[in-house]
């Protein structure tokens, strides 16, 4: 019997950002990284990241295909050092139910 092949969950939560950051890269040049600047001079020190998103696109950011891509934006900048977790809050939009999100910190 042929056991279907086993993924770690850290391994596909990696697969789903990058592949949402391609898309979004594919259909607006570089937006990773546009992304990342505007992340940079974000005025909030502590936010989530539906603050950051509502703010970028008022200030001239396109919106990707999907939200998701943003997940690839906040874990290279945690792993650049620019930002960190800084635990979990309701988010506030109404379509997400009240459901729970990480809270940044920029280092």
């Amino acid at each position: 019997m042929n056991q279907p092949e086993l993924f770690d969950g850290q391994e596909l939560k990696e697969q789903g950002m990058k592949q949402a950051l391609d898309n979004a890269n594919a259909h607006h040049e570089k937006w990773g990284d546009r992304a990342l600047e505007y992340l940079k001079v974000f005025p909030e020190n502590r936010f989530m990241v539906e603050d950051l998103r509502f703010w970028a696109y008022k200030h001239g950011l396109p919106e990707p295909p999907h939200e998701r891509a943003w997940g690839g934006v906040i874990s290279k900048a945690n792993k650049l050092g620019i930002v960190r977790h800084d635990g979990y809050q309701q988010v506030k939009a109404p379509g997400s139910h009240q459901a729970i999100a990480s809270v940044w910190v920029r280092i």
